[in-house]
């Protein structure tokens, strides 16, 4: 394995989003307090499961999870998480996937592939469709050589050639790093980027990680998509419901002028070439 070896706690905010946007992942040290972790783990722990078609090693959550615990509701408006996406995607953000996932030893991994499909396809229908997708793993366990560490191909989401395009997957690829994090850490990307897991070569544990899943609100998927179900919104905790809008939500118009009046006096500070090198 090639091991990133970044030292994520010495990063300063302008240099995680360019490390984001240009490598096409980061990572958010202690995103989760010891506190989070011990209610995370004990709430993954009644999610019903099933066997992932990966492998009978590792398994899937057969529900949503922000619906089924506490904190895992909470979570979708996790402090250090949303205050840097805000940064990265603006403050009107909107929350549209959560997922739960388990290795155990022998699992043998997950192939390189990407998680937005811009027509679509039998993985999640239109919903991977939106053109800004951010997602954010949250891992339960420490993420070792052993365990099956998180892989990725840096700058995979900036390239134009076909072997980019992300209806493909490869198995392995040579130039894939593998990233090791700490338990409470949390991993972000964007849809794009190839990226996948290692195979659980230890002989001992479990490896868990929740998988959250954000957008701009102004980016909807190409198609329409189920609402979220009434009930389980009404499960939601009070913090993340600004988070909770219809997932049908867009921002943007098909009626355009080439010289808006709203342009004047717009400075458009998110889009300053500066904004890896400083930040006020």
């Amino acid at each position: 394995m090639n091991l990133v070896t970044t030292d994520w706690r010495a990063l300063s905010l302008p240099e995680q989003i360019r490390h984001l946007e240009v490598e096409g992942y980061v990572v958010l040290p202690n995103a989760l307090t010891p506190e989070q972790l011990d209610q995370l783990r004990a709430e993954t722990a009644q999610l019903p499961t099933e066997h992932s078609s990966y492998h009978d090693r590792q398994g899937n959550a057969t529900c949503q999870p922000q619906w089924h615990g506490q904190a895992l509701g909470e979570l979708i408006a996790n402090p250090p998480v949303i205050e840097f996406l805000e940064h990265v995607i603006g403050t009107d953000i909107i929350f549209f996937s959560g997922g739960y996932r388990y290795y155990e030893p022998g699992a043998i991994g997950v192939a390189l592939h990407t998680d937005g499909y811009p027509y679509g396809s039998n993985l999640g229908g239109y919903l991977w469709t939106a053109p800004i997708i951010v997602r954010v793993s949250y891992y339960l366990d420490d993420l070792t050589v052993e365990n099956g560490p998180f892989r990725i191909i840096p700058r995979s989401h900036l390239c134009l050639h076909p072997d980019a395009q992300p209806y493909i997957r490869y198995d392995t690829h040579p130039e894939e790093v593998a990233l090791p994090a700490k338990a409470g850490d949390a991993v972000l990307f964007g849809a794009r980027i190839f990226h996948g897991a290692h195979a659980y070569t230890g002989t001992t544990g479990i490896r868990r990680v929740l998988l959250y899943g954000y957008r701009p609100a102004w980016a909807p998927p190409v198609q329409p998509v189920d609402e979220w179900d009434s009930a389980d919104l009404a499960k939601a905790p009070n913090g993340a419901r600004r988070f909770l809008q219809p997932l049908n939500t867009k921002g943007w118009s098909w009626e355009l002028n080439h010289r808006p009046e709203d342009m004047y006096g717009r400075e458009g500070a998110g889009v300053n070439p500066s904004r890896w090198d400083e930040m006020d």
